[in-house]
């Protein structure tokens, strides 16, 4: 979180990559959460529809920016658009970025003409961290519980929620 925050008032791109589920999206809506009084924030996610060329239309001149590109793996060409913001003087803006581990170099390489980046690595939950996360989030305590969850996830924070989640159901295990 703090390395984020520190990044951004250096970068104007900062890419957090890791594998899916390990948190990168949450940690980037955590972050731009506690941004949002001093940027104007536009979220990019593919859903598989064209935002035209002129993506400048959501920039907000009278504040500072911060576009957040979620998955920007999946955008392909489209990410070029929003990177040319980062070419443009004039304008104001950052850009926060989440990427797939497995594209992270191809990501890296096409921004690298654009701007300067720093990147984080977003790292699995070790088992430790799961049991911390079970018993502060869920206050699930049961040793046979925090192992077979810890099982399950295998350090993907996505799936020790859901996990979590399941088990405090009267279905769950």
């Amino acid at each position: 979180y703090t390395a984020v925050h520190s990044f951004l008032e250096k970068q104007n791109l900062v890419i957090l990559h890791g594998t899916p589920g390990v948190g990168k999206t949450r940690l980037a809506i955590e972050v731009l959460n506690s941004l949002k009084e001093e940027y104007n924030i536009i979220c990019v996610k593919n859903k598989n529809k064209d935002f035209g060329n002129d993506f400048s239309r959501f920039i907000c001149n009278d504040k500072k920016n911060i576009i957040f590109v979620d998955d920007a793996n999946s955008l392909g060409d489209r990410l070029n658009t929003i990177l040319d913001l980062l070419s443009d003087t004039n304008q104001n803006t950052k850009i926060l970025m989440t990427v797939r581990e497995s594209f992270f170099n191809d990501i890296k390489l096409k921004c690298s003409s654009y701007s300067e980046s720093n990147s984080i690595v977003i790292k699995s939950f070790t088992d430790k961290e799961v049991e911390e996360f079970l018993k502060a989030t869920f206050n699930i305590n049961n040793p046979l519980y925090i192992q077979q969850i810890q099982r399950i996830s295998e350090g993907n924070a996505r799936l020790a929620y859901f996990a979590a989640k399941l088990s405090l159901t009267e279905d769950g295990y």
